[in-house]
């Protein structure tokens, strides 16, 4: 029996309907800001197509002297949640992005972690002026907590647990993709030991700016910076690294994109070594850990 037209049309008209209906209510992406990087491949491994995530700081850009765009904080005022880590732009612009999204919430994924002071680092330099400060200092505090995996595993609650408080809907799917991504951080960690275990104990490796702190205590290594409280060394401090790297054999110089190179290339003229570039804030946060691992564990070689 044919039907009427009218009829099939309506039949049409009414699967389409029902078909867009289903199609808005299949996903409601939560709205999340990262500071860095790093920090947007945690929150994808545990919120993974539930969340649409956006990072402040762009690549090349750094942390320490960063400052949002007004499309930036024009776009963040409608977002749900904020990850901060505990890095120098923060404590300038989390206020005034505050006052300016009363509804955003602002969660540190720094929270309950432990951070090494910054004054640590730099006390293998013999440094004269014991009173200068680092204006990029994080109140004495090293920020870079996102290069050590264990300590990644306490940031990964903190988001887990941020999500579900404001999307509990999905709260059974955010546990399963938080304990896939702590067996990945078991695993990663077991590869870089394995990378690592022909180096020496608290084997060194030299590199410009002072970010792989807490990877090197994760690991057993001693990172030794160029850079000191914020500075180019100066030509006395020059010649006192330069010595340093003789005697500990050291064959290669780490720096950052973000900052100038001017000094390790000096310093691996010197030597005859080679300079390395390692990125502690790239987004491809594992691979970038192995990829750094196996440039430290071969860079006496």
């Amino acid at each position: 029996m044919r039907l009427p037209f009218f009829l099939i049309s309506t039949v049409v008209l009414c699967g389409l309907l029902s078909c867009s209906k289903k199609e808005t209510q299949i996903i409601d992406k939560l709205i999340v800001y990262v500071s860095i990087a790093p920090q947007k491949y945690f929150v994808e491994k545990i919120g993974k197509d539930l969340v649409d995530i956006s990072v402040l700081v762009p690549p090349g850009s750094s942390p320490h002297t960063f400052e949002p765009k007004p499309s930036q904080m024009t776009r963040i005022s409608t977002a749900d949640i904020l990850f901060t880590i505990g890095i120098d732009f923060e404590h300038a612009w989390i206020p005034r992005i505050r006052d300016n999204a009363k509804k955003l919430k602002i969660i540190a994924s720094d929270m309950n972690i432990e951070k090494l002071k910054s004054t640590d680092i730099h006390d293998h330099h013999e440094n004269n002026d014991s009173d200068s400060h680092d204006p990029t200092d994080n109140n004495g505090l090293d920020p870079h907590i996102w290069l050590s995996p264990e300590l990644v595993k306490t940031q990964a609650y903190t988001i887990y647990n941020a999500l579900c408080d404001t999307d509990s809907t999905h709260k059974s799917q955010y546990l399963k993709n938080l304990n896939i991504f702590l067996k990945e951080i078991d695993s990663l960690q077991l590869q870089i030991r394995s990378i690592l275990k022909n180096c020496p104990h608290n084997d060194t490796f030299m590199i410009f700016h002072p970010a792989w702190g807490y990877f090197a205590k994760e690991f057993n290594l001693t990172e030794y910076p160029i850079e000191i409280d914020g500075k180019e060394p100066s030509p006395k401090e020059l010649a006192q690294i330069i010595d340093f790297a003789k005697n500990n054999n050291i064959k290669t110089i780490f720096v950052q994109p973000q900052f100038s190179a001017q000094s390790a290339n000096q310093i691996a003229h010197e030597l005859g070594a080679t300079v390395a570039t390692v990125n502690d804030l790239s987004d491809k946060w594992a691979e970038n850990l192995i990829n750094t691992t196996k440039l430290i564990g071969t860079c006496k070689q």
